[in-house]
């Protein structure tokens, strides 16, 4: 098979949960630049879990941070729905009609037929935005290899909720991309971006995501050239490894000592694409 650099246009595919409040809309907004620079072959989709997984994901929202934040939470993402509703197209078979994709439905993305549809079509590289570790046969399959996007300056605050674990302890905040290896957030760092915490603005942490997937799009490419170029950022050294799991409800009041989980506000607020984050230094 000719090298990455012999071919005129990468080969791209995205795996993804089938969500609609943060990935839809992040990869509705992504995918005319990845169009524009890459061969985009497809997208393979996953369900989040059984509908008593969904309760129980309810229920621990719920019982984690509380009836208001729930609320909150909820209500933007109703907003979320409503907007991909007036905002065509609305579903991700028609996403992919409209550029021509292939859209293929899963369990998992370690289901022994995607690996082999990766390694049929020649597939350079993966951007996933799922819940599951990968394992070995789907992370050897693409020809250069996969790509994450993980809120949190690595490798500070790996696992899940790294926003919420970074405040309470002090680290500082962000987003990086980065190579997908056999760890949970182990890969080597592709790009990175610090988010700074402005003294006058209100925070929160449905805004802090709100800004980090405004950016999806605006990184996405340049990790993927980072990738194929295979150029790395090695991790601030003052940055201390560390793995954060699910959180309770204590740690959630601990948290609203320092910032708000969400605001009424929130549900106003657009971000200016790029101006609250600024390049690693």
């Amino acid at each position: 098979m000719p090298p990455v650099s012999a071919k005129l246009r990468p080969r791209i595919a995205i795996f993804t949960n089938d969500d609609h409040v943060w990935f839809f809309p992040a990869w509705k907004a992504a995918l005319p630049r990845l169009v524009d620079r890459y061969e985009v072959v497809g997208i393979a989709l996953f369900r989040s879990g059984p509908r008593a997984g969904q309760h129980r994901a309810l229920r621990f929202f719920l019982t984690t941070f509380g009836l208001t934040n729930f609320l909150m939470l909820s209500t933007y993402a109703a907003r979320s729905y409503l907007e991909q509703w007036f905002s065509p197209p609305r579903t991700w078979k028609a996403l992919g009609a409209h550029y021509s994709l292939e859209v293929k439905r899963a369990r998992s993305p370690n289901e022994g037929f995607l690996a082999e549809w990766v390694r049929a079509n020649e597939i350079d590289v993966i951007l996933i935005s799922v819940d599951q570790i990968l394992r070995s046969d789907i992370l050897a399959a693409p020809r250069v290899g996969i790509i994450n996007k993980h809120a949190a300056m690595l490798p500070s605050c790996r696992g899940v909720y790294p926003y919420l674990w970074a405040r309470l302890k002090g680290i500082p905040t962000g987003v990086t991309f980065h190579q997908v290896d056999n760890g949970i957030d182990t890969g080597r760092i592709l790009i990175q971006r610090a988010h700074p915490t402005p003294k006058h603005q209100p925070l929160s942490m449905l805004r802090f995501f709100m800004d980090i997937y405004s950016l999806f799009p605006l990184m996405l490419p340049h990790a993927v050239d980072a990738l194929i170029n295979q150029h790395f950022v090695s991790p601030d050294p003052a940055l201390a490894e560390s793995y954060e799991t699910y959180p309770v409800r204590r740690d959630v009041k601990e948290f609203e000592k320092v910032e708000r989980v969400a605001r009424f506000s929130d549900l106003l607020y657009r971000p200016k694409t790029g101006a609250s984050i600024r390049p690693q230094s």
